[in-house]
């Protein structure tokens, strides 16, 4: 899933994939060249972040699943 921050040293939009983040990749700044990357000791906060995001995702999906059913029903 694609993400954007703000670099932590010119606050330069630096687009990022949030797995690609969890395995390790860093990712470089195109402002000012400095590398983002993700701390261990974050690791499993954004982790956490990443699954209650995909989790909401999921459950709206299904809503509005439902509410296209219920709208050809009436």
């Amino acid at each position: 899933m694609q993400s954007q921050i703000q670099c932590p040293c010119c606050a330069t939009a630096v687009i990022l994939d949030t797995q690609l983040l969890l395995i390790g990749h860093q990712f470089t700044c195109k402002g000012c060249g400095s590398g983002i990357g993700l701390a261990g000791e974050s690791k499993s906060a954004v982790e956490s972040a990443v699954a209650g995001f995909n989790e909401i995702k999921a459950r709206s999906a299904e809503v509005g699943k439902a509410a296209q059913n219920a709208v050809g029903r009436g």
